[in-house]
Formats: structure tokens, sequence, C-alpha cells
């Protein structure tokens, strides 16, 4: 069997252009900027084990700890206060979609019983998303100008209005209840595994379109009876034409409008909640992976991520006091045990360590390593492509 020549300066464009997302990828003004999680793993005497990582307000809600045992470590970029997590992707400006993403809570957590079973939970809390580009400019930047027009009738006629509801950047902004009317599952802590969040936007946005036009313009026709019987012809023509403007517009807001924006979303972005993987009896929970390219191509970044087992069973209760430098106990977190030789103690361990050093861009799978027993936790980074070229 014979095989085509491989080129190699497609070969090293491929791999220089991962290469550039990665340096994008983190801190500020980067594709992901990262509030102030934190981990936490606990491997009990008896061969059970616990781990956790994520915003530290959820660990007692997802593992029963007590408020202030996970202690938040170092931010990567500047997010919003309270964000756990803001994703941007695309400029509004040149590509024909742009994406940011805010949430305020991501956590994962996973366990294994002193009997081997496994289990995980992920804690997605209220999120927002703004989406821009040219696919949405485009109807948008015909309505805007329309209601525009509008406010300045209502102004002249002596009418209040409210805002213009589409920023001039022409964006649409959507709450975690947009998404929900479009499809998305009500428990936000019960979605099917890798649910991706960005299916549900093209409906949302057109969703969010219709309503905003339509609200106004029902605003503006109930302001008529107020206006000054003289004011009213002109009010009246005004509202006319703005509908005349905006209707055909939003009848264009189907398939035509939603097909190519979920086709450019698709490739461009992904935000996958609830990915779960059991690879070597090792089972990892994540709250939010972060896709690049179609289907991740360019880049994945998993957020809140907590691993578990397998276990190497329950600790021996010692006879002797154990000497100075000895592994006793089960340990945490994949590190070695105190020393203590007390069976019946288990060790707990959190860290604090900058997010730098959790979230390894360009890494393989990150690896859920358990000594003895140990529960280990991870925030994963980038998972290197199985083509990428050598070197990076």
């Amino acid at each position: 069997m014979t095989h085509a020549p491989v080129d190699d300066r497609n070969r090293s464009h491929t791999a220089a252009s991962r290469r550039a997302v990665g340096r994008r990828m983190l801190a500020n003004g980067g594709v992901i900027q990262v509030g102030a999680i934190g981990q936490y793993g606990r491997a009990n005497s008896d061969g059970s084990s616990t781990a956790f990582s994520g915003t530290a307000s959820s660990a007692p809600g997802l593992i029963g700890t007590p408020a202030g045992t996970v202690t938040p470590s170092g931010s990567i970029g500047i997010p919003t206060p309270g964000s756990g997590a803001i994703i941007t992707v695309g400029s509004p400006l040149v590509d024909p979609v742009a994406l940011k993403g805010d949430f305020i809570e991501l956590a994962a957590s996973a366990s294994q019983t002193s009997g081997g079973t496994q289990a995980a939970q992920y804690r997605l809390g209220s999120f927002a998303v703004v989406v821009g580009g040219r696919l949405v400019a485009t109807p948008l930047s015909t309505i805007r100008p329309a209601i525009d027009s509008l406010i300045a009738a209502m102004t002249t006629a002596g009418v209040t209005p409210p805002a213009n509801p589409f920023p001039a950047d022409f964006s649409v902004h959507l709450t975690t209840a947009d998404l929900q009317a479009a499809g998305l599952g009500n428990d936000l802590n019960n979605l099917p595994p890798d649910t991706d969040l960005t299916q549900y936007i093209p409906l949302a946005v057109t969703n969010q379109i219709l309503h905003e036009s339509n609200d106004f313009l029902a605003t503006a026709s109930a302001s008529v009876a107020g206006v000054p019987v003289g004011m009213q012809p002109a009010l009246v023509l005004a509202i006319s034409t703005a509908q005349d403007i905006i209707g055909p517009v939003g009848a264009t807001l189907g398939s035509p409008f939603q097909g190519p924006l979920g086709i450019a979303l698709r490739g461009s972005a992904q935000l996958v909640v609830n990915h779960r993987e059991t690879r070597n009896g090792a089972l990892t929970e994540t709250a939010l992976r972060v896709g690049l390219g179609s289907a991740g191509s360019l880049a994945a970044v998993d957020l809140a991520s907590a691993s578990v087992g397998p276990n190497a069973g329950a600790t021996v209760q010692p006879t002797t006091a154990p000497t100075p430098g000895t592994t006793a106990g089960s340990g945490g977190a994949g590190t070695t045990g105190t020393g203590t030789g007390a069976s019946t103690r288990a060790t707990l361990a959190h860290t604090g360590a900058p997010l730098e050093t959790q979230l390894v861009p360009w890494a393989t799978l990150a690896l859920a390593l358990l000594v003895a027993g140990y529960a280990a936790f991870t925030v994963t980074g980038c998972r290197r492509q199985r083509d990428s070229a050598s070197g990076e």
C-alpha cells in the first residue's frame, strides 16, 4: 500500500496555529478568564475517597463540607466580581459570530465508596451569554435604526420613550431563562451528559429579537392615546413605518437565520456541561468543557474537573507506632500520608495553588493519579491533538 506524502508546511502551519491559540487561551484578554476556584480531596482509611474542584461556595452543597473548608486559589485574568469564569470567543466586528459567556458558579465532585462504587455530580449556576458578530448584526442593523426613528417621533410627540433595546454594537444579551425557553432543561444541575449550551443560542437569539421589537412597538402604540390630538397622526405614521421595516426582517429570522448562526457557533466554540468519563478505573466529572474550533479541534479546556479512583482499599491498622518518614493512613489529594499512623483519621487536603498550575495549556488529558487510595482532583487544560506535530 502506498501513502501520500506529508506536507510538512501544512503540518507546521497547523501546529503554529494551535500554539497561537494556546497563548491566547488564558490570562488578561484571553479566551478564558477564571475566578477563584478551589480544590479539595479526601481519602479515608476505609478505602473511600472524595474529590472536588470549582467555586469554593459550591463545596458544602456538593460534598457536604463546612463553609471555608475549600480555600479559593488565585485568579487567571480579570473576571467580573462573583464570576467563576468568563469565556470570550470571536470578534463582533470581524467574525460571523462572537460569543461571551459569564458563569457565576461552576463546580464538580467525584466520590468512590469503600466497595468501589463511583458517583459524580456537577454544579452550574445561572449564567449570561452575549451573542454578536456579522450574522447577528445583519437583522439588528436594520431594526435598531427603525426603533431610533420611532424614539425620535415619540419624543417629538411629548412621550418619554423607553431606551432602544438593542445595543449599538448589534449584540443580543441572553439570560439562563432565555436559553431554557429555547429548549435547555429547567434543572441546570441535571442536564444530560455533554449538553452543549451553544445549540440553544440560535433560537434564543431569534426569540429575543422578536420579543424586544414587538414589545417596543406595542409600547409606542399604547402611547398614542396620551398624545395631543394634533400630534397623533405623525406618531401613528412613525409607528406604521417602523412596523413596515421591522416586520419583514422578523420574518427572515427562521431557518435562513438560525441555520447559518448555528453552523458558525458550532465551528467556533462549544460550551459543554456535565462531561463525564472513566479511564483506567478513574472517574472524572467536568462541570464545563470549553472547545474551540469545530468539535474542539483547536483546543479544549476543562473547567472545574474532579477525579477519583481507583482506590487501593482500606488501610491496615498499624500494630506499632510508625517511625519517622514512613507513610501511614490513606493520604489525600495524591500526596503521601502524614505519618500519624491513625487508621481512623482521614487526611484532608485542599490547595491554594494558582490556577496557572491547574489549567495546563496543551497538556494531554489531565491524569487523575491516585497512589495507595489517594483522591486526586484536577482542573484540566487543553487536550493535545493526536495529529499535532512533534515539538508542541
